[in-house]
């Protein structure tokens, strides 16, 4: 994390060398890519955590959206043997934190990353879109250690 952070404070230093310009298109790629940064901690410290961080922290049931054992609400009373409750639920997937958080991991990364990459036309050097991913790098990875922290303590 330290890293991170010292690689994002050495990237704004290079910055004011030449005319690199943050513009708004790259803030909200960042913005997405911090989003994802945080769903994927989250996502990955809940894995680690056998999937019981929110009933070891808030006592939340096993099969609630947060609970262990949520992917069995897609089935009849909750029983994989009884089938899928809609077709929507077969089709869709698990309605629950895990698949959802999994879900804006990906559409964050790709969509920040799409974001940030078509601003290289506003870059003057190309060292500049270097930097612009790299920043990306370092607050994706702030924001995933400080999520993976969160869930698991």
């Amino acid at each position: 994390m330290r890293t991170a952070a010292l690689m994002l404070l050495l990237m704004c230093g290079l910055s004011a060398q030449a005319q690199y310009r943050i513009t708004r298109a790259k803030l909200a790629g960042w913005g997405m890519v911090a989003v994802a940064g945080v769903a994927d901690g989250m996502v990955e410290g809940y894995e680690f955590d056998r999937r019981k961080s929110f009933e070891r922290k808030y006592g939340v049931s096993k099969t609630g959206y947060f609970g262990s054992q949520s992917w069995k609400r897609a089935y009849n009373g909750n029983n994989p043997d009884n089938g899928f409750k809609s077709d929507f639920v077969r089709i869709m997937g698990a309605q629950d934190f895990y698949h959802h958080a999994d879900d804006l991991r990906k559409v964050g990364y790709l969509s920040g990353g799409v974001v940030i990459g078509t601003q290289h036309r506003k870059n003057t050097k190309k060292w500049h879109t270097v930097a612009d991913f790299a920043i990306g790098f370092a607050v994706s990875s702030l924001t995933k250690s400080a999520a993976m922290w969160w869930i698991r303590n």
